[in-house]
This record gives C-alpha cells, sequence and structure tokens, in this order.
C-alpha cells in the first residue's frame, strides 16, 4: 500500500512573480490626452520587464472615466492601473511607493515622455552612487505644444520644471535638486522618511497650484543623511501646455509658490516676512513701477516679468503675516526716493547674479527656482 509521501501531491512552484529592481509610478489626474504617452514611453523602455514594473495611479474624480482607461491597460503584464479617488499628488505618489515591490521606485508626471535608457540609466545612478544615493534624478526638456513666447527667457524655465545639471553624473550639493517629474528614490528609505508630505503638492484639479512635495520629501532624504544623485543619462521631455504659457500663468504660480513656502517651512516665512515688508516699501518709495504695487499687466521682457514675481512672492510673505504697514502721511523726499532706487537696483542686481548662477546650474526645485532662493534677512530699507 502506497505511503502518504506517495500520495502527497508534487510542490507547485510559487504562483508569484520576481521582484522586479524598478518600480516606475506615474500618478494622473484626469489627463487623460497625455496619460497614454507616458505609459507608452515606459512600456518603451530598454529593460525588460524582470527589471521594471509599471505602477499608475488614478486619483480623476470621474471613477467611470478612470475605470475606462484601467480597463485599456489590463492586458499589459507588467502594468498596475489602481484608483484612487482621493485626490493630492502626495497621497497619490504615497499609494505608488507602498504597492512597489522594487528596490527602488521612480516618478514621472503624467506630461511627461521617459527616454528609452531612462530605467537603465536611474539603476545604473543607483549603482554608480552607492547605498548613500536616497534619490537621484535626471534633466527635464521642454516639449512645447504651443509657440514659445519671446519673453520666456531661459531663466524662467525653472518654473515649468524644467531642470539641467550638465552632462556628468554627480552628486547634488545643497541648494541643487532634481524635479518631480524625473526623479527616483531607495523605496525603503522613501518610506522610512514617511513619503512626501500630504499637506504639500498639487491637491485636485490647477485652479490650486500647491506645490513644494519635491522640496518636502527632499529635505528629508538629506536629513536622513543620505545624498541626492544626478545622472544626465535618465532624461525625460516634459510636455509644456499653451495654458502655461502666459504671464497670468506665471504669476498665479509665483503666488501660490509663496503660499506652499509658508506651508513647507513656516518659521522661515515668518522670519522673512519683514524683509519682505520692507521690499515693498522700498518698491513704493522708488517710483519705479508703472502701476501700483498689487496691480499687473503685460510685460515686454523675461527681466520684468521676473520683477514682477519678485514682487508678487514678496507680497504674498508680508501679507500672510500681516501685511506691509506705515503712516498713511509718509511721502519720501527725493533723496529717500534715490536711496530706495539704489536699493532696489542692488536687490535686483543681487537677483540678476543669483538667476545667473541658476542658469548655470539650472537649478530647479519642483518647477519654480527664480523664487526660491533661501529666506535670509537683507537690510534694504531702515524701518
Amino acid at each position: 500500500m502506497p505511503d502518504a509521501a506517495t500520495l502527497a501531491p508534487p510542490c507547485l512552484a510559487p504562483l508569484t512573480r520576481p521582484a522586479p529592481q524598478l518600480s516606475a509610478v506615474i500618478c494622473t489626474y484626469d489627463r487623460y490626452h497625455v496619460l497614454p504617452g507616458a505609459i507608452e514611453s515606459l512600456r518603451a523602455q530598454c529593460v525588460g520587464p524582470e527589471l521594471m514594473e509599471i505602477i499608475v495611479v488614478d486619483n480623476s474624480p470621474d471613477q467611470a472615466a478612470a475605470a475606462a482607461s484601467r480597463a485599456r491597460y489590463a492586458g499589459a503584464g507588467n502594468l498596475t492601473y489602481v484608483l484612487a479617488p482621493q485626490p493630492g499628488l502626495s497621497d497619490a505618489r504615497n499609494r505608488g511607493a507602498a504597492l512597489a515591490r522594487g528596490n527602488f521606485v521612480g516618478f514621472i508626471d503624467d506630461d511627461a515622455i521617459a527616454s528609452p535608457g531612462w530605467a537603465a540609466a536611474i539603476l545604473e545612478a543607483f549603482q554608480l552612487f552607492g547605498p548613500r544615493a536616497g534619490a537621484v534624478g535626471g534633466p527635464a526638456r521642454p516639449l512645447w505644444l504651443g509657440e514659445r513666447p519671446a519673453w520666456l527667457t531661459d531663466e524662467l524655465l525653472g518654473h515649468l520644471s524644467i531642470l539641467d545639471h550638465g552632462e556628468r553624473p554627480k552628486l547634488l550639493p545643497p541648494g541643487q535638486t532634481i524635479v518631480g517629474c524625473n526623479m527616483a528614490f531607495n523605496r525603503a528609505l522613501l518610506l522610512d522618511i514617511g513619503g512626501f508630505p500630504p499637506h504639500l503638492g498639487r491637491y485636485g484639479p490647477e485652479l490650486s497650484l500647491r506645490s513644494n512635495g519635491e522640496p518636502g520629501v527632499l529635505n528629508r532624504v538629506r536629513q536622513a543623511g543620505r545624498d541626492i544623485g544626478y545622472t544626465p543619462y535618465a532624461h525625460v521631455d516634459h510636455r509644456i501646455d499653451p495654458s502655461r504659457l502666459t504671464q497670468a500663468w506665471f504669476r498665479r504660480r509665483a503666488a501660490w509658490q509663496a503660499v506652499s513656502d509658508y506651508l513647507l517651512d513656516p518659521q522661515a516665512t515668518a522670519s522673512h516676512a519683514p524683509t519682505a515688508a520692507r521690499y515693498l516699501r522700498t518698491v513704493e518709495n522708488s517710483a519705479t513701477r508703472a502701476r501700483p504695487i498689487g496691480f499687473f499687466g503685460p510685460e515686454p521682457t523675461g527681466a520684468a516679468l521676473a520683477n514682477d514675481l519678485l514682487l508678487i512672492r514678496e507680497l504674498m510673505i508680508a501679507t500672510l503675516h500681516g501685511g506691509a504697514e506705515r503712516p498713511s502721511s509718509h511721502r519720501p523726499n527725493p533723496a529717500a526716493r534715490l536711496l530706495a532706487r539704489l536699493q532696489l537696483t542692488l536687490r535686483r542686481s543681487g537677483m540678476a547674479r543669483w538667476v545667473r548662477d541658476l542658469r548655470r546650474s539650472k537649478q530647479g526645485q519642483g518647477g519654480f527656482a527664480p523664487l526660491d532662493p533661501p529666506l535670509r534677512p537683507e537690510a534694504l530699507e531702515p524701518d
């Protein structure tokens, strides 16, 4: 009579897929006209599905449309499409990181197109920089969907999440960073530091331009004692919608950046508020503006628009902390007005030098570089 061992069924191989090295995540919100381009760019990577999986996190408000989009990719072997109706880019990214099975988790935007070697370059960068690398990223190049305006100079491209740190792989010093449309993390570290701050980053439709989700998490990477790396070989093309090629959009971006800076670090903005108030008074006393503070119109050059964006930033920060006050009877004399113009020129020339340094390094932080210098006290005008 056969024993129990003979009657036992043969052992079956585990019905699970081997874990990939890289999990590539796309978070999307109601942009089905561009999402397929991002997905197909990841499906066309030169690495095989055994090395990379694709995760789409769809938190669009129309869940019927989201379900229809998911159905189009039902047969894709290494693609997971998740419906997440709770809005919020940071929440969506954290959901993708939680689902990821790879040692590394990368993110591109739904309006980005990854180069065919993007995934391989990300993996090579982590290997090159070693275990101290907590995050890596690469260039984001503009893909214009409308005509680039004459006033949109290279110095303003950081506002659109355009970035290029040069032609060599390197570890980035403090002050240089990577952008959200092209970044990757050591997954274990990302989970350990709590992921992306939920109170930062885009939330719902673009009526809100809340940002700083990327600086929030990258600050935590550095605080954990890890480095941020850059590789020129992991590049993406970032679609620039014509709706973002207006000066009104840039002004909105400046205002929301000030709010986002407050949410990221209220103490820093509070410390900067007196300087912002002095700057507003300096601008008014100089009589160099054709319009009153708070009113804006078309600017002929990128430099003029940059001055408006700086003014918006300082106006928002000062207002968040009570505004700039002075006696209504105050009337600067000619000498005071001349001094104010000199102070304004020095401030703007300092900003110009900072922007020139920015252009050389192509720094971008969450897509908004010129208005994100470190907040520090400056003696612009005696109180």
